[in-house]
């Protein structure tokens, strides 16, 4: 049997995006929530050990206190969606996955130009970019399976109501 898409909350999702078992929707939540703890720890640590680090070190780019500011605030909101993950909240892995696409990729581009610190190898760009996506996609995917799974479609109008009641 092939799969098509499915409408699901009013949006039509391609049949790729939903599983057909919770264990592994169950996996795909957990990995992509702790994936999302695990970038935002990371990011905390890394800004946190650069401003507070010793500044006779050539190679430590120092942040101002805006920048600090804003990657704490930044790590803060991954790590409050991740738990939303892990709760199987669906617009929190949708957020999640929108978020970091966007602001990585807008960092990365703005690298390109040279408006923004960042460094453009493809194992920085595969470490920082693809991989947590894709971790986030999973979760993103587990969250719809299991609320697809776990919430079946219930007949709204009076007569399929009836009809159900009837056992028809």
């Amino acid at each position: 049997m092939e799969k098509t898409a499915v409408k699901l909350a009013g949006i039509t999702l391609p049949a790729w995006m939903l599983g057909s078992d919770l264990t592994q929707a169950g996996k795909r939540i957990l990995w992509g929530g702790i994936a999302g703890l695990v970038v935002a720890g990371m990011m905390s640590m890394a800004v946190t050990t650069t401003y507070f680090g010793d500044p006779a070190v050539t190679e430590l780019v120092q942040p101002t206190l805006g920048q600090f500011l804003y990657v704490l605030l930044e790590s803060a909101l991954i790590a409050v969606l991740s738990v939303g993950v892990l709760k199987r909240f669906r617009p929190a892995a949708a957020a999640l996955l929108v978020y970091h696409l966007v602001s990585k990729s807008a960092l990365f581009g703005l690298a390109i130009f040279g408006w923004a610190p960042g460094n453009l190898n493809p194992y920085s760009m595969t470490i920082y970019l693809l991989i947590p996506g894709y971790l986030f996609l999973q979760g993103l995917r587990g969250t719809l399976t299991w609320h697809y799974l776990t919430h079946p479609a219930y007949p709204t109008t009076a007569a399929a109501v009836k009809d159900r009641a009837e056992g028809g």
